[in-house]
């Protein structure tokens, strides 16, 4: 099997961390990769990467991940990457592969059956004149995609019409959520890794049991996330525990971001999980929520009515 994956990066400084350098040595033993940032990278800051990518570069372009893999296939060409089964689009927004990533292709590859397999699936309520409206799509932060699909014309076309978009609502929605529009316009057979509609962004260690290769990196850094649902409390030995990740790489980026990590282990940090654990049992024993598109009335435990209209519309790879 012959790989090419487009690797999109960006960091305020200008840093290449070294959790991107181990997610790029990983990515290397199974593909060819081609890394670009949207910002300027020097010389220096290239060759932490050189042994592991047959490029690198680094452009301001403002167009964040798509911008990237964009600017990419226009260096690399559609004529040289054609010559590859298969296409990775890949981010710096997750921590990971939590486990050799070797293992993560052997599993997706014993099914034949899909033509676009990525990891999670988002399931969001979105208002648009007034009405309101479920919307599914495949999370971008990694997306493996066969020969037949990345060399289709609708395909090839909505990287060639990307453009730079202002507000990141409209990256989301221009890039992630419309490309899978797409694929499900052209009847794509898209897959997932993860049987469910967990978060990323909350239910990081759900994910991580049901065998996700990656933690999104917004978990650590967000501070909506950082205090809320599933916290990063005691996070390294959760990591330890249940991947073969080395969580200092997840140390040095927020060692490196003026973050303390010092206070995920503290006591403060613990009462906040305290909390958030007595919010989810409250919920699961006492809990009356009606909204458009759910509906959740729970009295002492007992389940009087339960409805959420959010439900998977993608297939899961068989594993």
């Amino acid at each position: 099997m012959k790989r090419i994956c487009l690797f999109a990066g960006y960091d305020s400084k200008n840093i290449i961390h070294d959790y991107v350098v181990y997610y790029l040595k990983e990515l290397s033993t199974i593909s060819d990769v081609y890394y670009m940032a949207d910002n300027d990278i020097s010389e220096e800051e290239k060759l932490k990467i050189s042994p592991y990518v047959k490029g690198a570069y680094g452009l301001n372009h403002k167009k964040y991940d798509f911008g990237s893999w964009q600017e990419l296939i226009k260096i690399i060409g559609w004529d040289k990457i054609s010559e590859y089964d298969e296409l990775i689009l890949a981010n710096d927004s997750v921590f990971g592969p939590l486990y050799p990533i070797k293992e993560l292709f052997d599993k997706i590859e014993k099914d034949k059956e899909w033509e676009v397999c990525g990891i999670t699936e988002e399931c969001s309520i979105e208002k648009e004149k007034n009405t309101y409206f479920i919307n599914n799509f495949m999370q971008s932060y990694f997306l493996i995609v066969k020969n037949k699909i990345f060399m289709a014309s609708f395909f090839k076309q909505f990287f060639q019409d990307y453009k730079y978009y202002e507000k990141k609502e409209d990256v989301v929605y221009y890039g992630e959520k419309k490309l899978s529009k797409l694929l499900l316009a052209n009847k794509t057979k898209t897959k997932k890794l993860i049987n469910s509609l967990y978060d990323p962004f909350k239910e990081w260690k759900k994910l991580i049991t049901a065998g996700s290769p990656f933690i999104k990196k917004s978990k650590f850094i967000n501070k909506e996330y950082i205090s809320q649902y599933q916290t990063i409390y005691d996070y390294k030995n959760f990591i330890k525990k249940n991947t073969n990740y080395n969580p200092l790489l997840i140390d040095n980026y927020l060692l490196s971001n003026n973050k303390n990590i010092e206070y995920f282990s503290s006591l403060k940090y613990l009462l906040v999980t305290i909390y958030c654990n007595v919010k989810i049992i409250r919920k699961k024993l006492f809990n009356i929520n009606i909204k458009k598109y759910k509906k959740e009335i729970i009295l002492f435990g007992i389940i009087f009515l339960k409805k959420d209209y959010k439900k998977s519309i993608f297939n899961t790879v068989d594993l």
